[in-house]
């Protein structure tokens, strides 16, 4: 069944436009402030008892950098203080990227424990890119070292398919992807710095996405 949208939200808009048409026939200006809305909860949290951090498949593993433990290590002190069950780290051996689908794979794991596994696939990029920054900057003409045209930067991508699976059926509850990508102009930035700043974006989406956090909204008020 469709879930009807609150009120507030699907009349926000209308709202919006009828208090900015009453202001300017007012001839005051109206005053914007910021209001936090509550969003739709894919899963209340009060319903996960255990959550078990199984870790992301990745068909290409970063050579230099363990991306999957990072993700871990991350998401295991970002939920502890969000549930009041417990959270713990629970790794599996994957067989292949076909296990995520497998619900007897994730059965057998769970052992009947009344649990939810968070795990997914995580893909991690890192390159570096040069740009021409200016052309005419080569063909100068002077006593002085002409300014070097190119500039040099690290680019990092960061996307992460985030699945909620039930410990005893081994069905999925939740499934979403994540994407952020990162322009550092730092050409030394490491990629640990970077998985966690990335991970930092995703971790707004990824809590509102499950639990319905507020988000910040703008709205118009009319003073007399």
């Amino acid at each position: 069944m469709r879930k009807k949208r609150p009120p507030m939200r699907r009349n926000s808009a209308l709202l919006t436009v009828i208090a900015l048409g009453l202001a300017f026939c007012s001839g005051r200006a109206p005053v914007k402030v910021s209001v936090e809305i509550p969003g739709s909860a894919a899963i209340p949290r009060d319903t996960i008892q255990t959550l078990l951090l199984a870790g992301f498949y990745q068909e290409k593993p970063a050579q230099d950098f363990d991306v999957d433990a990072a993700l871990v290590r991350y998401l295991l002190d970002e939920f502890k203080p969000k549930i009041k069950g417990t959270v713990e780290a629970a790794p599996v051996s994957w067989p292949g990227p076909q296990a995520l689908s497998d619900k007897e794979f994730w059965k057998k794991i769970g052992a009947g424990r009344k649990a939810t596994f968070l795990t997914g696939k995580a893909e991690f990029v890192q390159e570096t890119r040069k740009a021409l920054l200016d052309s005419g900057a080569r063909d100068f003409d002077g006593p002085f070292k002409p300014r070097d045209p190119w500039t040099v930067r690290k680019f990092f991508s960061l996307q992460i398919e985030v699945v909620l699976i039930d410990a005893r059926t081994g069905e999925p509850v939740f499934r979403r992807n994540f994407q952020e990508t990162l322009n550092a102009e730092n050409i030394k930035q490491t990629a640990e710095f970077a998985v966690f700043d990335l991970m930092g974006r995703i971790k707004i989406k990824l809590l509102r996405s499950l639990f319905g956090s507020e988000r910040p909204l703008d709205r118009y008020l009319l003073i007399k």
